[in-house]
């Protein structure tokens, strides 16, 4: 929430830095010309900057996501785990408690026969 808040900023920033540079300007590189306004430079250079990074932040992103989907297989097999333990446990008290002797309230500590 509060990258969407500065890359907001960063947008309403630029769009008022390029509103006050609408100077036409001539670009060459190598044997290119381009006649246009500094605004569509701006502009240009910044869209491109936002894709460098989406290119460049997809692997670490994919990594994320294989990591989350390993956790979650982690999560779901351990509570599996649990499940059998707790039924295990569960059967095992019973088992127990049907071997024991009955008991009578004349084996109450503190009655007297």
């Amino acid at each position: 929430m509060v990258g969407r808040g500065i890359a907001l900023v960063g947008v309403f920033g630029l769009a008022l830095f390029a509103l006050q540079n609408m100077e036409a300007v001539s670009v060459r590189f190598l044997l290119w010309r381009y006649d246009t306004t500094l605004v569509l430079i701006i502009v240009g250079s910044a869209a491109l900057g936002a894709c460098l990074v989406a290119i460049a932040s997809v692997g670490a992103r994919l990594r994320r996501a294989r990591e989350v989907d390993q956790l979650a297989g982690t999560v779901h097999a351990q509570a599996e785990r649990i499940r059998r333990l707790e039924t295990h446990d569960r059967e095992s008290s019973e088992q127990v408690a049907s071997q024991l002797p009955a008991r009578g309230t004349d084996n109450v500590k503190g009655e007297h026969a």
